[in-house]
């Protein structure tokens, strides 16, 4: 066996498949794992991955909607984190069109000041991008 000394910042690649839990197979970040590790093709490789103490590892508190829906989830309409999806979504009006960014009733993505390097540039009209403007939200 070949033991590898790690310095904390070293990059090792771990698959998901490694991740020792039931159903979705997520890391939450800064969560405390304790693993074993071999020289993969993508160099070092974390494999048998537990939580420390062998304890179950807890795992991102975001995921995706499927059979386990006890999870929370992000509404693209509010941006809060919840247990409703934006066809749900009491916080916004019904049609109400927002911004995906920072869920601004006022623009859309394409013209969201928030927005950084995406490779688009924001308009300086404030328009929607030349479509129809939305419904507005009443006060």
């Amino acid at each position: 066996m070949t033991k590898y000394f790690l310095n904390k910042g070293d990059d090792i690649f771990v698959h998901q498949s490694s991740l020792q839990m039931p159903g979705f197979r997520s890391l939450d970040e800064g969560e405390a794992v304790e693993f074993n590790v071999r020289l993969g093709k993508r160099g070092l490789e974390a494999e048998n991955v537990n939580g420390l103490g062998g304890v179950p590892i807890r795992g991102h508190r975001i995921h995706p909607l499927g059979k386990r829906k006890e999870k929370e989830i992000r509404c693209y309409k509010c941006g809060q984190f919840g247990h409703h999806k934006a066809a749900k979504c009491k916080r916004m009006q019904e049609n109400v069109k927002v911004c995906y960014v920072c869920f601004s009733n006022e623009h859309l993505i394409a013209d969201c000041p928030k927005r950084t390097g995406q490779g688009m540039k924001a308009s300086s009209g404030g328009d929607r991008g030349g479509g129809r403007p939305g419904p507005s939200v009443g006060s």
